[in-house]
């Protein structure tokens, strides 16, 4: 596969939000010499790897709309409104170039696709002390990189999930 990183214009076959350069300043900048010193090879892997799950996790959940129906990426999109200031149509924000920097990190000692079993043996409770937290129906246990989730979360819709809490 190509690497093709996404400039903001919508490109029909874009693989990936971050170039090799922004993904070595974001590691320079916090002092992550193993990440910088990646062959370029597996950095572009990484990269690819990271933008797709990022895109299939939050596709649905991102604000706004795609910015043209034939951009392969879910960025860029228009209607994005980030702390009451309306997002130009033509960037890749910071937050998703910092999110997929740090998830193809990740990718370097973890299968980021690995599959998940889901069903029978997950709890639906579970108590610590005097606090219970029921999970909704449906819930089932699944890797959670809640860095990640931070770092996205102004580009994110309110998904209105409650995890309920009861103190006994």
């Amino acid at each position: 596969m190509a690497f093709i990183v996404e400039n903001g214009t919508g490109i029909s076959n874009a693989t990936s939000y971050v170039s090799e350069t922004a993904f070595d300043a974001y590691w320079t900048d916090r002092g992550n010499t193993a990440a910088v010193a990646l062959v370029s090879a597996t950095k572009k892997e990484l990269l690819i790897k990271a933008t797709a799950w990022v895109d299939a996790t939050f596709r649905l959940s991102f604000k706004g709309q795609k910015g043209t129906q034939t951009q392969a990426l879910q960025w860029p999109r228009s209607g994005v409104e980030i702390d009451g200031f309306a997002l130009d149509t033509n960037i890749i924000p910071a937050e998703l170039i910092n999110a997929v920097s740090e998830l193809a990190w990740k990718a370097t000692t973890e299968n980021i696709f690995a599959d998940v079993k889901s069903g029978a043996g997950f709890r639906t409770e579970t108590t610590v002390g005097p606090i219970t937290l029921r999970f909704a129906p449906g819930y089932s246990a699944t890797t959670l990189y809640s860095f990640i989730t931070k770092l996205l979360a102004a580009l994110l819709r309110s998904t209105g999930n409650v995890v309920e809490v009861i103190r006994s």
